[in-house]
Parts: structure tokens; sequence; C-alpha cells
């Protein structure tokens, strides 16, 4: 029961990251296009 949820929680972190990772890979991304138009 606790490695289900450890498994969980793990998958849950590892998702968050990663979206967060796009987010401010896209931010930095739009700032840059912005900044040279």
């Amino acid at each position: 029961m606790g490695r289900a949820l450890f498994a969980c929680m793990y998958l849950l972190i590892e998702i968050s990251a990663f979206f967060f990772q796009v987010f401010v890979l896209r931010g930095l991304f739009f700032t840059i296009h912005t900044s040279q138009a």
C-alpha cells in the first residue's frame, strides 16, 4: 500500500516538474521573440 502511494506521489512530482519546465521554456522563448521584434 505504501509503495503504491509513493509511486503515485513520485509520478505526480515528475509530471508537475515536466510541465513547469515546459512553461518556463515557453515563457523564455516568448520573451526572447518579443524583445527581438
